[in-house]
């Protein structure tokens, strides 16, 4: 943002202070000056500041005189100005009439205040104003206009002035004005949407749609006499809601949603009344007005420890001893957190406009360290003579790093953040430095899609890619406080158009489910890891994404504890990515992953004969319900203790409309003391219709959860 040195000067007594003092100190304090321009038709310097995301309560010159107040340990604050008070001014019989809207609705509110005056008469800005706009990069246009831009730069406030004649050339009636709902919402979001937008409506036309922008329709020019002051401060759940769905991204839309600052309200919407009478027209009438404010909660109390100050901040680089008692409190009262000193703990309210960036005690913390100034603590880390050592899990992530590699998979890096939650699991934190990062990301998959989606629209190669980096999650516990996880994942996506050839004169044949379960068991392999394939309920995060019947969940073959998820993309999904064929997805916990790894130990061999008898085999076939797994016949046939049952094979499998299926199983029998003969296997197919019987009577607690 860009800021007058004239106009700084003059709401702070900086007359003892260099600009390059200023200038090193904001730079201390975490502000970066991004360049500094001469003007000589006004002798005046525009400071081009940088601001963080979360000091936006700095994003005004109320607010950097404030902090420069605080940085130098200056005591007066100039925000008043040198023309009259409007109380002087104004005829007792010009006293407004109040206007009644207890109808209105104001959820999605937390101030708004507007006014009605008539006889304006339209004069040329001022000089002094015009200057000011001009030292901070702004063309000045008419007065009204004007007097916006200057109270939006002064205070961050957002005024806003109708020419009422625009708006009704009959005479505004105020009986009409409401707030309400905003129909017609396709001038404003990008499809249709329940979503419920709220303005000042007169007449079911949009005067201004709280959180968007005004109708442009009712600007005021040089011909205006009646105008509608309006000011507004929104909800910031109501600005959440509708910042994704808006056509128009505005630089007020983001400021409003970043920071909620109800602390200068008052003043500017007060200064701008007092503008308007006293730069345009003595004679002007208040017509009528109203106000309505949400009753403003008690500052926020945060205790800190002076152990944990000391900690945090260190010793002080020349006196090599912790800051003291009175610095400490001293440097809370330049900040106006108003401390109280007990039993080693110091106890400060946050005001109201630094409520967004200062919410727990590490942030108190660093607001010390940063007006003492950081560079006067000792930054040296503590010496090491302790040789290095490689970790397990290093060694782990390098082997699984050249598996997936040697799978043709390239690797890739994103940001552990993220701008939406995929479920009420995800942790958002305290002070997002952009909008887009706002999360911390609980998969890797979401963030892999997104990169073949571009690689797609930058018509790249086709790119099968894998991730290795950490996830969080959150938890409910039973006494309502969350339990927060961290953990390392791999994931990966897997899926090409061609990815086998017989000549190369055929055309190549994608990735088929099975192939991709191989490559995930080859990787498996290679890790010497012990996993079993289960089906199994989805998680809530994969319900969007992943197919409804081709998911399979990998468990620790000796816990049942879950490693990760391996499924094919739905038909959205791909559509969404403009690929037409099937795409694999993996996800693992490396961890868990690790803990399936067994060692192979190569000296411990146990050998065993082979029969030199030959095998009999018998083939059954058995009409299943779809929800019962051929594992389950399976385990369920090997569980007889049939001595002479060598394997068990599938050999097809038919489906039908009723919601069956028919599985053929090739059974081998062997004995290692002799040749079986008929009767052996006589008896073995009375065992198998045995077998049969007693499945057909059990089969119904087979059935899959």
């Amino acid at each position: 943002m860009k800021f007058s040195w004239k106009w700084l000067n003059q709401l702070i007594d900086l007359k003892n202070i260099s600009l390059n003092q200023i200038i090193y100190k904001l730079t201390l304090a975490g502000f970066e000056i991004e360049d500094i321009i001469n003007i000589e038709k006004t002798n005046d310097r525009i400071l081009d500041i940088s601001i963080t995301a979360n000091r936006m309560d700095a994003e005004s010159m109320v607010g950097l005189a404030r902090e420069l107040s605080t940085i130098f340990d200056l005591d007066t604050l100039y925000t008043l100005n040198n023309y009259c008070s409007i109380n002087t001014r104004v005829n007792k019989k010009t006293t407004s009439r109040k206007i009644n809207l207890s109808s209105f609705s104001h959820n999605h509110l937390l101030d708004i205040q507007f006014q009605v005056i008539d006889n304006i008469r339209i004069r040329k800005t001022p000089k002094w104003l015009e200057n000011y706009l001009i030292g901070c990069d702004i063309v000045p246009n008419n007065i009204l206009t004007d007097i916006t831009q200057y109270i939006n730069i002064k205070w961050g406030q957002h005024i806003e002035i109708f020419d009422t004649n625009k708006i009704d050339n009959q005479g505004l009636k105020t009986d009409l004005l409401e707030i309400t709902k905003v129909h017609n919402l396709h001038k404003y979001i990008s499809s249709d949407d329940t979503i419920n937008i709220q303005g000042l409506i007169y007449k079911q036309t949009p005067i201004s749609v709280f959180g968007s922008e005004f109708n442009s329709d009712f600007s005021c020019d040089n011909n205006t006499f009646s105008i509608l002051i309006m000011g507004y401060i929104c909800h910031p759940i109501y600005l959440n809601t509708i910042v994704d769905k808006l056509n128009k991204k505005t630089g007020q839309l983001q400021k409003r949603k970043k920071v909620i600052s109800r602390h200068d309200f008052l003043s500017a919407y007060k200064e701008v009344i007092n503008l308007v009478h006293n730069l345009n027209c003595i004679e002007s009438k208040f017509v009528s007005d109203y106000e309505w404010h949400e009753k403003i909660n008690t500052s926020k109390t945060i205790t800190i420890s002076k152990t944990e100050i000391n900690h945090t901040l260190g010793p002080v680089a020349k006196s090599k001893k912790h800051l003291t008692n009175q610095e400490i409190i001293k440097i809370l009262d330049s900040l106006k957190l108003n401390p109280m000193y007990q039993e080693n703990n110091f106890i400060v309210k946050i005001p109201e406009y630094r409520k967004s960036d200062i919410t727990r005690p590490i942030d108190v913390i660093e607001e010390i360290g940063r007006i003492y100034g950081f560079n006067h603590f000792i930054d040296i880390l503590p010496s090491n003579y302790k040789k290095g050592k490689i970790s397990n899990l290093a060694i782990f992530l390098k082997k699984v790093r050249n598996s997936l590699r040697s799978l043709g998979l390239h690797e890739v890096t994103h940001y552990s953040l993220d701008n939406l939650s995929q479920n009420k699991s995800s942790i958002t934190l305290h002070n997002p430095l952009q909008e887009d990062q706002t999360h911390l990301r609980q998969s890797l998959i979401y963030h892999l899609l997104n990169t073949i989606k571009y690689n797609e629209q930058q018509k790249n190669s086709i790119l099968e890619c894998f991730e290795i980096g950490r996830v969080f999650n959150k938890k409910l516990l039973e006494d309502n406080t969350y339990n927060y996880t961290e953990n390392i994942y791999i994931a990966g996506i897997l899926g090409r158009n061609e990815f086998s050839k017989n000549l190369w004169s055929n055309k190549g044949q994608e990735l088929s489910w099975f192939q991709a379960k191989g490559l995930i068991e080859t990787l498996l392999e290679e890790l010497h890891s012990s996993t079993v394939w289960k089906a199994s309920a989805k998680d809530s995060i994969w319900l969007n994404i992943s197919h409804p019947y081709r998911y399979a969940v990998l468990q620790n073959k000796q816990t049942n504890k879950k490693v990760g998820i391996f499924s094919e993309l739905n038909f959205n999904s791909s559509k969404t990515l403009s690929k037409h064929h099937h795409i694999y997805i993996f996800e693992l916990n490396l961890l868990e992953l690790m803990k399936t790894v067994k060692k192979p130990q190569h000296l411990s061999y146990t050998y065993q004969k082979y029969s030199p008898y030959p095998s009999v085999t018998r083939d059954i076939s058995l009409i299943l319900d779809r929800r019962i797994s051929s594992t389950v016949v399976k385990e369920f046939i090997l569980h007889q203790n049939n001595k002479f049952i060598e394997s068990i094979e599938i050999l097809n499998e038919y489906t039908n409309d009723n919601h069956s299926r028919s599985i053929s199983f090739r059974i081998a029998y062997r004995s290692n003391t002799k040749t079986l003969n008929d009767k052996d296997v006589q008896r073995i197919d009375k065992d198998i219709n045995i077998l049969l019987n007693k499945f057909n009577q059990k089969k119904a607690n087979f059935f899959l959860e």
